[in-house]
């Protein structure tokens, strides 16, 4: 709300100089005629600026946006790369299909585990997290999942590169 007040008081002073326009009787000399449009004609430009900008700002030109997708993707795909890979078994996991495609593992098929216990085919996850880094099935964001069981099976000390303290006995 805060830019549109300039607008409105700019917009309500033009009114009011029309209002003066008429109750003079249009006996303004030429020289204020040409700065009462000047001044409009400032704010006009100075609005019209000031869309340019916002425009400019919400759009990234193209190839700036896709130097940030790639940079996402290839974090993503470095992520990916740290969830191991796993063969299905009968029986393994509640789920005997994939909730993305909605077909039913089969034996010796590779699999991908989630951190959150969610199974999909490789393929289906892979790009499905690509798009939406978060579980299909329980929306747990992945990252953050996989730095919870990072922390859990090793320990904070290992995860923050500080030396565990050893005690000394004698």
């Amino acid at each position: 709300m805060g830019n549109c007040l300039p607008f409105m008081h700019l917009r309500r002073s033009d009114d009011t100089e029309q209002l003066e326009e008429r109750n003079s009787g249009n006996s303004r000399s030429d020289n204020q005629q040409r700065q009462s449009s000047s001044r409009r004609s400032r704010s006009h430009a100075s609005s019209y600026v000031n869309q340019l900008y916002a425009s400019s700002n919400a759009y990234m030109e193209e190839g700036e946006q896709q130097a940030i997708d790639e940079k996402r993707k290839a974090r993503v795909r470095g992520i990916l790369a740290s969830i191991p890979i796993s063969q299905y078994e009968l029986g393994q996991s509640i789920n005997d299909e994939c909730a993305i495609c909605m077909l039913d593992f089969e034996p010796t098929e590779s699999i991908r585990y989630l951190p959150c216990k969610h199974g999909y085919h490789v393929d289906c996850i892979d790009d499905w997290l690509l798009r939406s880094f978060t579980c299909p099935s329980c929306m747990e964001p992945v990252d953050s999942a996989l730095l919870s069981v990072f922390t859990a099976s090793s320990g904070i000390a290992d995860i923050a590169s500080i030396p565990k303290a050893t005690s000394s006995r004698s």
